[in-house]
C-alpha cells in the first residue's frame, strides 16, 4: 500500500493538491498590493476570500505581525476556527508585546486573547495545540530534509527550492519564512559554485541540460535576494554573475549559437576576469563565429592576463594562436606557431 503522506507530498508539488482552507489559493506576484486588497474583502465582509490576500502579503513581508493577526481574524470570521487559532497564536506569541504599547483597545493583548479563546471553543479539540494545515506540514518537513540532504535543485526541477515554491502555494505564511528562504538561497549559492569554483580552471564537462540547471540555479540565487535578510558573502555576487553568464554561454555553445555564446562569455569575463571558464569560453566561441573572429589579437592578449603565471594553462595559449592565424589566412605562421609548440612538448 501506497504511503499516504508520499501520496500528499507528490500531489502538493505538482500542484495538484487542494488544500481544505482558504489559504491554499494563489494570488499570484503581479498582485501589486495583496494587503490592501485583503483588507477591501475584509472590509466587506468577504472573509474567506481575504485569507489568501492576507497569506501572500505575509509571505512578501514576514516581519509584520499585524498580517498574521488580519489572517487569524479573516479566519475567525470564516468559522475556520483552526486556522484562526493557529494565527493568533503566532501573533500572541511573536508580535503581541512589541505593539502592545501603540495598540488600539481592540488589538490590546488581552482583547486579542479573549477573541482566540472564542475562536477556540469553535475547535474539534480545544486543548490541543493549534496546527498548521497538514499538507503545510508535509511539505515543511520534507523542505527540512531536503536542505539537510544539500539538494537545492536537480535537473528534474526537484530539489529543496521546488519544495520551497510547493510550500509558498500551499499557502504557508509564517515568520521563518525569512529563515526558509535564506537557507534555500544558500543551498542553491553552494550546489552552483561546486560547478563554479572562484579558482575554476577550466570549463565543467556538463551537458546542455545541466548548463541551463546551472543557469536558472544562479538565477534564482539572484531573484531570492531581493526577498532575503541574509548579507552576501564578500564576492558572491561578483562571481555569481561571472558564472550566470558563463552558464549562458556554454548552454548557446552546446546549441551552436556560437554569436550569442561569444556575447555571454565576454560579459562573463568582463565581470571577473580571473575567471578562466569565461576566459577559454571566449577564445572558443570566438573562434567558432560564422561572421569573423575580429579583434582576436586583442582577446588573447586579455587571455593571457587572465591567465598570468600559470604555466600549464598558459601553453594552451599559442594553441589558439595558431588557430585564429590559421582562421585568418595566415597559414605559415599558423604552422610555425604549431612547430614551437611541438617542439617544446618533444622537449619535455
Amino acid at each position: 500500500m501506497r504511503n499516504p503522506t508520499s501520496t500528499l507530498l507528490a500531489l502538493a508539488l505538482f500542484g495538484l493538491l487542494s488544500l481544505p482552507t482558504a489559504a491554499s489559493a494563489q494570488v499570484g506576484p503581479d498582485e501589486a498590493n495583496p494587503f490592501q486588497r485583503g483588507r477591501e474583502l475584509y472590509n466587506s465582509e468577504q472573509y474567506e476570500q481575504a485569507i489568501p490576500y492576507l497569506v501572500e502579503a505575509a509571505q512578501r513581508e514576514p516581519s509584520r505581525g499585524d498580517l498574521y493577526l488580519a489572517i487569524a481574524r479573516s479566519a475567525h470570521w470564516a468559522n475556520n476556527f483552526e486556522l484562526a487559532v493557529f494565527y493568533y497564536d503566532i501573533y500572541l506569541g511573536r508580535f503581541a508585546d512589541r505593539a502592545e504599547l501603540t495598540a488600539p483597545p481592540r488589538d490590546r493583548k488581552d482583547k486579542l486573547s479573549q477573541e482566540r479563546d472564542s475562536a477556540n471553543k469553535g475547535r474539534k479539540n480545544p486543548a490541543a495545540p493549534a496546527r498548521g494545515p497538514e499538507a503545510q506540514e508535509t511539505i515543511r518537513t520534507a523542505l527540512l530534509a531536503k536542505l539537510d540532504d544539500g539538494v537545492a535543485l536537480t535537473v528534474s526541477g526537484g530539489g529543496a527550492h521546488a519544495l520551497f515554491q510547493s510550500l509558498l502555494r500551499a499557502g504557508f505564511a509564517r515568520p521563518e519564512i525569512t529563515d526558509l528562504r535564506n537557507k534555500v538561497r544558500a543551498a542553491l549559492l553552494d550546489e552552483a559554485l561546486l560547478l563554479a569554483p572562484a579558482k575554476a580552471r577550466s570549463m565543467p564537462a556538463l551537458s546542455l541540460q545541466q548548463w541551463q540547471t546551472q543557469k536558472e540555479r544562479l538565477t534564482l540565487w539572484q531573484e531570492l535576494g531581493a526577498k532575503t535578510t541574509a548579507a552576501p558573502r564578500e564576492g558572491d555576487a561578483k562571481r555569481v554573475s561571472a558564472a550566470l553568464d558563463t552558464a549562458e554561454g556554454q548552454s548557446a555553445y552546446l546549441n551552436e549559437d556560437y554569436e550569442r555564446a561569444f556575447s555571454a562569455f565576454k560579459r562573463a569575463h568582463t565581470r571577473d576576469e580571473s575567471y578562466l571558464p569565461a576566459t577559454f569560453g571566449l577564445l572558443n566561441a570566438l573562434y567558432r563565429q560564422s561572421s569573423g573572429i575580429a579583434g582576436w589579437e586583442k582577446v588573447l592578449e586579455d587571455a593571457k592576463k587572465s591567465v598570468g603565471a600559470d604555466a600549464n594553462l598558459g601553453a594552451f595559449l599559442p594553441v589558439y594562436r595558431a588557430a585564429f592565424l590559421s582562421r585568418a589566412g595566415e597559414r605559415d605562421k599558423a604552422a610555425a606557431m604549431l612547430g614551437e609548440v611541438l617542439g617544446i612538448a618533444a622537449e619535455r
